[in-house]
């Protein structure tokens, strides 16, 4: 059961790392913000520390690092939220 877990939190990690660039280029830089590229930096460097993190994940089979995963994914998350809501007025 430990391991079918890690694996499912892995592949949550990788699921979210491709919503989060989803999100990124359709909704940030579809608006056509000058500003774009720079406020959604820290939305990229979430995206691939959750892919590299889901990839560790399934690799080493290790609790810390789908967990870290997750944390980088929720912040990037929150600041795409909070990002789009200030473009949006």
């Amino acid at each position: 059961m430990k391991r079918v877990g890690i694996l499912i939190l892995g592949i949550i990690d990788i699921i979210a790392c491709v919503s989060l660039l989803v999100w990124h280029f359709l909704f940030i830089l579809g608006w056509g913000a000058l500003d774009a590229f720079t406020w959604g930096l820290p939305i990229f460097v979430a995206a691939i520390t959750a892919l590299i993190s889901g990839i560790y994940t399934l690799k080493r089979k290790s609790w810390g690092w789908a967990v870290a995963g997750l944390i980088f994914v929720v912040a990037g998350g929150a600041y795409a939220f909070i990002i789009s809501y200030a473009t949006a007025f």
